[in-house]
C-alpha cells in the first residue's frame, strides 16, 4: 500500500484498488509542521537547529548525500539529496506511535525534476 499526497489531496493506492475516490481522505495530509518547505524555510531559522551531515546513502541507486535536521523540540528529518544537483530526492521522518510504541516512518520521494526557465 502507498500514500500518495497531492496538494490538498491524499490518496491510498494499493494492489487491489488504484485509487479511493477523487476526493481524496483529508486525514491523509502530511503535518505542515514536517513539509519540505517548512523544513527549508521555518526550521533553519530558528534558534537551536542543528545540522548533520551522515554521509552517503548506500541503499539507493544514486548514492545520495544524507543530512539531518534537528530542531529545538527534539524532532529531526532526513533529507537526501542527489550529489550532481543537490536537489532533494527523498525526506524521512520517525515517530513513535503512543499507543503501541512502535516507530513509524514517513517518507517523501521526489523525482523528475523539471528546467523552469524565469522570463
Amino acid at each position: 500500500m502507498a500514500i500518495i499526497h497531492n496538494g490538498d489531496k491524499g490518496f491510498e493506492v494499493s494492489f487491489k484498488e488504484p485509487s479511493r475516490g477523487s476526493q481524496g481522505y483529508p486525514r491523509l495530509h502530511p503535518p505542515r509542521e514536517r513539509s519540505m518547505e517548512s523544513v527549508l524555510r521555518k526550521w533553519m531559522h530558528e534558534p537551536g537547529v542543528a545540522l548533520f551531515y551522515d554521509g552517503t546513502a548506500l541503499a539507493m541507486p544514486t548514492s545520495p548525500n544524507k543530512v539531518t535536521i534537528t530542531n529545538s523540540r527534539n524532532e529531526s528529518v532526513t533529507l537526501f539529496l542527489d550529489t550532481a544537483t543537490h536537489l532533494p530526492v527523498k525526506k524521512s521522518f520517525a515517530w513513535r506511535d503512543l499507543s503501541d510504541k512502535y516507530q513509524n516512518v514517513e517518507e517523501e520521494t521526489y523525482d523528475n525534476y523539471k528546467p523552469v526557465q524565469a522570463s
